[in-house]
């Protein structure tokens, strides 16, 4: 799923106007990794992107982060360190917890669908990744943009 509809799903479960930027925010934090390689990508095709040569792309040096990132083991860490130590709010995870559960179905059998990596391989039975399915992520930004304009717009 695409970092915009990441970030309307997170700013659509918080539960205040206060929370739903930091929990849009958080909601994106497993797909940082992909702004490196994006960036690399672009400036050496000049600015021509190209979707499906983009993933195959991906050097190898990049791929170990969408493991890790799209894995319960980062999420839990997250977890103790921000809300034991920086005493942040707890409610800001609920985002990154959701961002795994919506992604690691949509991107089995690809690289990216290791729920407990590295302890195990183990991936769920789903579609290949969200571009096969590219219409639910269009529906997701419109059904997930109302929700939010409509819980938060008004004072």
């Amino acid at each position: 799923m695409d970092l915009i509809t990441h970030a309307l799903l997170g700013a659509a479960i918080a539960p205040n106007k206060e929370l739903a930027l930091p929990m849009a925010v958080a909601s994106t934090i497993p797909d940082w990794w992909t702004i490196p390689p994006l960036t690399e990508y672009l400036w050496r095709k000049r600015g021509r992107f190209n979707n499906q040569d983009f993933w195959k792309w991906i050097p190898t040096r990049y791929d170990g982060l969408t493991r890790w990132s799209h894995s319960v083991g980062p999420l839990i860490i997250g977890f103790v360190v921000g809300s034991w130590i920086f005493k942040l709010s707890p409610w800001l995870f609920l985002p990154w917890l959701v961002h795994l559960v919506i992604d690691i179905p949509t991107h089995a059998r690809s690289r990216t669908g290791y729920l407990l990596y590295p302890l195990s391989q183990w991936q769920p039975l789903g579609v290949r990744n969200w571009y096969d399915v590219w219409w639910l992520s269009v529906a997701a930004i419109i059904i997930l943009g109302v929700i939010v304009c409509v819980r938060f717009a008004h004072p």
